[in-house]
């Protein structure tokens, strides 16, 4: 619980400076705050759709945390089942840097999925821009209304794009080819990889 409760911390120190406070959370989207503050104190873990609320106003993704929710309600399982067969055990079931280590190797694999579809990403976006033809910056900025120096980015990996603007850009970026099927067929698996990243 501590180590699912530190890396939920450390998404909401992480979070940018639009993401939603607290107080946001709790009076737009009905999250109690006593729950929030339970979770980020490793009281107890949010319910799955809590949770989502908290990551997904956070920037983090859904998928991840609720792998990490499953394992972390899995420990709490087993060390309960500890608990009854040895009465001295640690409240945790195991050694508190047993639980931390395991928890850590649960993120970092996460980390690793995440760059793996970040990749992915990136790949099928180039893919699909040679496709239509390699449209240039000041064309792609024409159709999307980005600016270039934005777009640059994208395409070079320095920043993912939100959804919008990723589905702003390979929509873009089928205009170029808009009869060719192959196109099209790359811009749906480019948004479905845009998708797994957010």
């Amino acid at each position: 619980m501590t180590g699912f409760a530190s890396a939920l911390r450390n998404l909401r120190d992480g979070a940018p400076a639009s993401a939603a406070s607290i107080e946001s959370l709790v009076v737009d989207h009905k999250v109690a705050a006593s729950t929030i503050y339970a979770a980020l104190n490793g009281k107890r873990l949010p319910s799955r759709k809590t949770l989502a609320k908290i990551v997904s106003a956070w920037g983090g993704i859904e998928a991840e945390w609720m792998k990490l929710r499953t394992e972390a309600e899995a420990r709490v399982q087993r060390a309960h089942i500890a608990r009854a067969v040895d009465p001295q055990l640690p409240p945790s079931g195991a050694a508190p840097s047993t639980v931390e280590d395991e928890l850590q190797r649960l993120i970092d694999d996460t980390r690793r999925d995440h760059e793996t579809a970040r990749n992915e990403f990136l790949r099928a976006l180039l893919l699909l821009r040679a496709m239509a033809g390699n449209p240039t910056l000041r064309m792609l900025a024409n159709v999307t209304g980005l600016p270039r120096s934005t777009l640059a980015d994208h395409l070079a990996g320095r920043r993912i794009p939100s959804r919008a603007v990723g589905v702003s850009l390979i929509s873009a970026l089928v205009t170029f080819a808009p009869n060719d099927v192959s196109v099209r067929d790359a811009a749906r698996h480019a948004g479905a990889l845009l998708h797994r990243l957010r």
